[in-house]
C-alpha cells in the first residue's frame, strides 16, 4: 500500500485485489509469503524498487493520495530511524524544504546550470518526496532562505530534519542525494514484489487454477470463459492447461462443448476418454456436444471464486477482416506453437490495444502467417502505412524500409522520432544506423504490462502522424 502511494497508483480496483486474496494466493506457502507472492503477480501495481526510486526523485508525492496518508508515510519514515529519543509526531505538518514559492535567494540556492531554467527545475522538484519533511514550525519557516530553515531544522528532534540541516545548500544535487537515501530506506522498510513472480500484466494463472479447482462435477467451462476470467485469450489458456498440471483439466472444452483435439493427459500412459469422464460425472452430451445448461460462463466462474462479475477484465479481442479470419486463426495457432503462453497473451494484448486505438490488422499468406499493424484504411499497397510486422517465430519487425516511400514517414526525422519512442521500451534497442532498414526485437518484450503500455504510446503517436493528427490533438 505504501509503495502504491509513493509511485502514484490510484486505488481503483484495490478492493477487488484484496478481497480476492484468499482465493487466488498460493495455498502451499506460509500465509505472509503467499500473500506477498499473490500481490507480486498480475496487475496489482506493486511498485518495484526501481519504480520507488524513480518516484521518490520525480513524482509529485505532495499531490498524491490524501493529506493524512502523505503525513503518515513521512511519520513512518521518521520512526524507521529507531531514535532512542522518539518525538511525538501527531501534531506535525508537512514542510516543503524548497518552498512552493520560488524567491531570488532560492533560485541561487537551486544551483542549476546556466543553460537550465530554474523555474522548470523548481516545478519538477518542489512536490517530490525528496523535498518534504515534517515540522511543527511550518508557518514560521514558510519561504525563508535555506540558511534560516537550516538553523531551525538543526534544533529539531527529528532525524530526517537533522540530516537535512547537515547540508550547506539545498539544491538539485542535494535533492537527488536525499532521494537516493529515502528510496533505500523505503525499499528496506517496505519490501517489494517477489523476484521471479509473474510479470505485471501477465495472465493470472493462480486464479485460473482456483476456478478449475472449484468447478463442480457435472459441469464444464470453455477456454474462452477462463480467458475472460483472467483477461487473456483462449489460445494461451489452452497452451497453459496443456503444459501444466491444473485441477479438472478435462472439464475445459471448446466453446461448442466438444473436447479439444489437442487435449492430452499429462500423466504418462493415461488414455481414458475425457468425454466419458464427464459423462460419468453427470454432464449430458447430445451428438458429442456437452449440454449448454451445464456450462459455467466467465461470470459464473467469477461468482464461484468470490469475484464480482463487473470487475472481470475483458477477454482479448483480435478482430480482422472477414476475408482474413482463417489467416488470423492460423497466425494465432502458429504463435501458440512457437511461443510461451505468457508471450502469446502479450502479443494478443498488444494487437487488442492497437485495434482499440483505431488501427487494423492484416495477415500475410506465406507459410508463416505474419501480422501487419495497419495505421489507415488504405486499400492500395502503395498507400498503406504500418509500423510493425509480427512473425509467429518471434520477431517484431519495424518496417522503416517501407516507410521510406510513404508519407509522412518518408521524413528521416519522423522515422527517427518513432525509433526513439520505441527505444524507451525495456528490451528494445533500435540503432539509429538502421532507421532506413527493417530492424526488430523479440515478441517476448510484450510480456510485461509496462512494456506493452510503452509500445502502445509509441504506436498511438505513429497512427496520429499517419492520419494527420498532431500530438496536441491526440492527447488533448
Amino acid at each position: 500500500m505504501v509503495r502504491r502511494l509513493i509511485v502514484g497508483r490510484a486505488t481503483q480496483g484495490l478492493n477487488r485485489i484484496l478481497l480476492a486474496t484468499v482465493h487466488e494466493m498460493p495455498q502451499d506457502l506460509p500465509v505472509e509469503e503467499a500473500v506477498r507472492v499473490y500481490l507480486s503477480t498480475g496487475r496489482k501495481h506493486y511498485g518495484s524498487d526501481a519504480d520507488v526510486a524513480a518516484a521518490v526523485a520525480t513524482a509529485p508525492f505532495y499531490l498524491t493520495g490524501r493529506p493524512n496518508q502523505r503525513n503518515l508515510v513521512l511519520r513512518w519514515l521518521e520512526e524507521s530511524y529507531d531514535s532512542k529519543e522518539p518525538v511525538a509526531l501527531g501534531g506535525l505538518t508537512i514542510e516543503h524544504v524548497l518552498p512552493q514559492t520560488l524567491t531570488d535567494s532560492w533560485i541561487s540556492e537551486l544551483g542549476v546550470a546556466a543553460d537550465e531554467d530554474p523555474e522548470q527545475a523548481h516545478a519538477e522538484l518542489v512536490h517530490t518526496l525528496a523535498n518534504l519533511t515534517l515540522t511543527g514550525y511550518n508557518s514560521v519557516l514558510s519561504n525563508s532562505p535555506f540558511h534560516v530553515k537550516r538553523e531551525q531544522l538543526a534544533t529539531s528532534g527529528l532525524r530526517m530534519n537533522q540530516e537535512i540541516a547537515i547540508e550547506e545548500h539545498w539544491g538539485v544535487s542535494q535533492l537527488k542525494a536525499r532521494a537516493n537515501r529515502l528510496a533505500a530506506r523505503i525499499t528496506e522498510t517496505w519490501p517489494g514484489p517477489v523476484a521471479g513472480a509473474l510479470p505485471a500484466g501477465g495472465p493470472n494463472w493462480p486464479l485460473l487454477a482456483t476456478a478449475l479447482a472449484a468447478l463442480p462435477a457435472g459441469s464444464w467451462t470453455s477456454y474462452g470463459d477462463l480467458a475472460a476470467l483472467i483477461g487473456s485469450h483462449a489460445v494461451p489458456v489452452g497452451q497453459y492447461i496443456a503444459g501444466n498440471p491444473v485441477p479438472n483439466a478435462h472439464r475445459v472444452l471448446k466453446a461448442a462443448g466438444v473436447v479439444s483435439p489437442d487435449f492430452r493427459w499429462l500423466e504418462p500412459g493415461r488414455t481414458d476418454s475425457p468425454e466419458q469422464m464427464l459423462r460419468d460425472e453427470g454432464v449430458e452430451f447430445d451428438s458429442g456436444r456437452a449440454s449448454k445448461a451445464q456450462r459455467f460462463t466467465s461470470s459464473e466462474l467469477a461468482a464461484l471464486v468470490g469475484l464480482e462479475p463487473e470487475t472481470l477484465p475483458a477477454e482479448l479481442s483480435v478482430p480482422a477482416a472477414d476475408t482474413q479470419t482463417e489467416l488470423r486463426d492460423t497466425f494465432i495457432s502458429q504463435l501458440g506453437e512457437a511461443q510461451s503462453p505468457e508471450t502469446v497473451h502479450g502479443v494478443l494484448a498488444l494487437l487488442d490495444g492497437w485495434t482499440r486505438l483505431g488501427g487494423r490488422l492484416e495477415f500475410g499468406e506465406a507459410g508463416e502467417v505474419s501480422c501487419y499493424l495497419m495505421a489507415t484504411d488504405a486499400t492500395r499497397l502503395s498507400d498503406k502505412v504500418w509500423p510493425f510486422t509480427i512473425y509467429p517465430s518471434g520477431k517484431v519487425e519495424v518496417v522503416f524500409q517501407y516507410m521510406l516511400y510513404r508519407s509522412p514517414f518518408d521524413s528521416w526525422e519522423l522515422r527517427d522520432e518513432f525509433r526513439r519512442r520505441l527505444n524507451e521500451v525495456s528490451g528494445v534497442d533500435l540503432p539509429v544506423a538502421k532507421v532506413s532498414m527493417r530492424p526488430g526485437f523479440h515478441v517476448d518484450v510484450t510480456v510485461t504490462q509496462s512494456a506493452r503500455d510503452c509500445l502502445l504510446r509509441g504506436l498511438e503517436w505513429f497512427r496520429g502522424q499517419a492520419v494527420g493528427l498532431s500530438d496536441d490533438v491526440q492527447h488533448g
